[in-house]
């Protein structure tokens, strides 16, 4: 069944978030393309080395390229659901700490999703503008639900989503096997990241009586 168009009411205003809701408004979340394949078609076409690697580096460039690419569409795949998700909570929310974090989830993702696009660019990935398609189920479960029910909804996905991501960075930042430029990327992101998770938490301590195991 197709995702209610309904799903995009108020979202429009975010620039950074519009491809990935026009994408939203069209899929079901049975249809969504497979997330490693997204950005291979791409990168097979990407001949140089990644940036800042010098040539005769004992890591195979094949392998470099394919944890860089699914590094890369996972991220971007994540940001997208969290904007949709942030402009969900601006519009239905009447907690002022849910309303708090999700403009900060505004700010800031549109930021990172700016600066990836920019790095993958460089590197011939194609970066993915929709979410996948465990997050589009829960994007639309978060559009059907109201009140403190959608608060805590919102907060379990956030604490769920800035889980997963930071161990994701962390280990990135840590990789000999991803492109240097994005292994900086996701070092100089670490902080925020921490940071996006202890606001998700708190908001989630706040509202979790609500949720659906609460």
């Amino acid at each position: 069944m197709k995702i209610s168009h309904a799903i995009a009411v108020g979202v429009l205003a975010s620039a950074a978030s519009a491809s990935a809701i026009a994408w939203v408004m069209d899929q079901s979340p049975d249809a969504a393309p497979d997330s490693t394949a997204a950005g291979a078609s791409s990168s097979q076409s990407h001949t140089g080395l990644p940036s800042g690697m010098a040539a005769g580096t004992s890591v195979n460039h094949d392998t470099v390229m394919q944890n860089t690419t699914a590094f890369v569409v996972q991220t971007a795949q994540d940001n997208a659901a969290e904007l949709v998700a942030a402009q969900y909570a601006i519009a239905k929310s009447s907690s002022p700490d849910v309303k708090q974090f999700a403009n900060h989830i505004l700010t800031s993702k549109a930021h990172v999703t700016n600066e990836l696009r920019d790095l993958a660019a460089k590197l011939g990935i194609a970066m993915p503008t929709y979410p996948t398609s465990d997050q589009l189920r829960t994007l639309n479960t978060l559009h059907t639900e109201t009140g403190a029910k959608f608060d805590a909804e919102y907060a379990q996905f956030m604490a769920n989503e800035h889980t997963t991501a930071l161990a994701r960075f962390k280990r990135a930042a840590q990789s000999t096997t991803l492109d240097p430029g994005i292994r900086r990327f996701a070092q100089n992101s670490l902080p925020s990241m921490q940071d996006n998770l202890q606001r998700a938490n708190r908001m989630l301590a706040s509202h979790a009586t609500h949720s659906r195991t609460g």
